[in-house]
């Protein structure tokens, strides 16, 4: 049929790379239960990393209470941090060639 659309939903899928992508809750979650997995005392630490990962990796980033409006606001707060950042990169890159110029 011309003319019909179809679209869906993907989740971001959890790995060390995109963790700070992910909502405080769940990132509070994450670092929890790596620090477990660093305890010898802990069940945990009989896993390997990569069995954690995979776990973290299984679990819907709302399991943690993250809202979508707080992963909106996270989003603004990086998109910010990223322009600050290239701004900055910007100037100190100016100052290098001024600098070689003089």
């Amino acid at each position: 049929f011309v003319g019909r659309l179809a679209y869906g939903t993907v989740y971001k899928l959890w790995n060390p790379e995109v963790h700070p992508k992910f909502g405080s809750s769940f990132q509070d979650g994450a670092r929890a239960l790596l620090l477990c997995q660093r305890r010898w005392e802990s069940p945990w630490s009989m896993l390997p990393d990569e069995c954690v990962y995979y776990i973290l990796n299984m679990c819907r980033w709302d399991w943690f209470n993250d809202s979508s409006n707080s992963m909106k606001e996270r989003r603004k707060r990086e998109r910010a941090r990223d322009k600050l950042a290239l701004t900055q990169q910007d100037e100190q890159n100016h100052q290098q060639a001024t600098v070689a110029d003089d």
